[in-house]
């Protein structure tokens, strides 16, 4: 089924770009995010390894090839302004990857030495072949045949219990907002999805499909979040929700594609679930496979800032303080319905009482 054609109508719109240029701010912010320089780059080598891989392994299996290729294109760390850092612990005097000895964009001070640091150390967890929470389509998936999303790899934070109660006085979420937390169980807010086509001759349109679904229900979840954290219900103001929009990658094995997902509201307050292409990649030509490193590594650390962790925490709390002021309030309105219900009774046994002496 193409999802692109099938949903145009329902609220999710494939690379729309009409829409997304009528934000110029929000366009070059996603974009900035994707496209921006690192200080270090993919050593030629390395992207040698992922041509050569490709060339070995065009006839395996989706799921074979892509859990091979993946770990060669993303690794699991990068470096990062800072004093020279403590190297981790490693079975054998084997060197990190060249990648980390490659030339830097010159942007970092001369004073300051680039310090290698995990995506780990920063928080993150990625699951593999997850289904997601189910019902978090932004539209009927009966209505359309559409299965929930279960994407081949999605990043996020890690499962901790301190960021889902962050502060010990805080109340426990609800179950559903919890759900919402962790679409992908157990990873926590994911915010970037792999869906890959094997085979040689597998349709890159097949992959769009997945990352739309998958995509949308990520940006979804998180609208839902935000809501559930306003005791009173809030119109949301036209344009791109400028919270909730999260980034998809759709990869066959020698193309793949980079999207930002995201949320816009009409003047009339109406939801439409946006994919919009940032950049393409031939993935047999060295200087594209190192460009398409740099983009996911560049979306990883914007999904990790502490400032964007911390704003998730927040919210946690705000959710929290919500529902248990909701909790309250209909304590106080069954509490009210108790003391009415008892007055009205009183008011029959008067009533009944006189009618008699009468």
């Amino acid at each position: 089924m193409n999802v692109r054609k099938a949903l145009t109508q329902e609220g999710m719109l494939f690379d729309l770009d009409e829409a997304i240029d009528r934000y110029p701010a929000f366009k070059e912010m996603t974009f900035d995010v994707v496209l921006r320089e690192r200080n270090s780059v993919m050593a030629p080598e390395s992207a040698k390894k992922v041509r050569e891989y490709q060339k070995e392994h065009t006839v395996a299996n989706e799921r074979d090839y892509f859990y091979g290729i993946v770990p060669k294109v993303v690794k699991d760390g990068r470096l990062v302004p800072g004093h020279k850092a403590k190297l981790p612990q490693r079975d054998s005097d084997k060197p990190l990857d060249a990648e980390f000895d490659g030339e830097r964009d010159g942007t970092l001070q001369r004073d300051i030495q680039p310090a290698y640091m995990a995506f780990e150390q920063s928080g993150m967890d990625v699951t593999q072949d997850q289904k997601f929470v189910e019902g978090l389509l932004p539209i009927l998936e009966k209505d359309f045949g559409l299965l929930t999303p279960k994407p081949d790899f999605v990043f996020g934070f890690k499962f901790d219990e301190s960021s889902v109660y962050p502060v010990r006085t805080v109340p426990r979420i609800s179950h559903h907002a919890l759900q919402l937390i962790r679409v992908a169980p157990p990873i926590e807010h994911p915010f970037f999805v792999i869906e890959g086509k094997g085979g040689n001759n597998s349709p890159i349109q097949e992959a769009e499909n997945q990352a739309i679904r998958s995509g949308a229900a990520l940006v979804n979840a998180r609208k839902l979040l935000e809501r559930k954290a306003c005791s009173a219900m809030q119109g949301d103001p036209p344009g791109p929700d400028m919270t909730s929009w999260v980034f998809s990658c759709a990869w066959v094995p020698h193309f793949a594609q980079i999207f930002v997902n995201w949320l816009e509201f009409n003047a009339y307050g109406e939801p439409y679930y946006h994919m919009n292409l940032i950049e393409s990649y031939v993935m047999n030509r060295e200087g594209e496979i190192q460009a398409f490193r740099r983009a996911i590594h560049n979306i990883l650390d914007w999904g990790l800032q502490p400032a964007r962790k911390q704003a998730l925490d927040e919210l946690v709390v705000a959710i929290a303080a919500a529902e248990e002021a909701a909790k309250e309030d209909k304590k106080a309105a069954e509490e009210v319905a108790r003391e009415d219900k008892k007055a009205e009774a009183k008011r029959q046994r008067a009533a009944k009482k006189a009618g008699k002496e009468a």
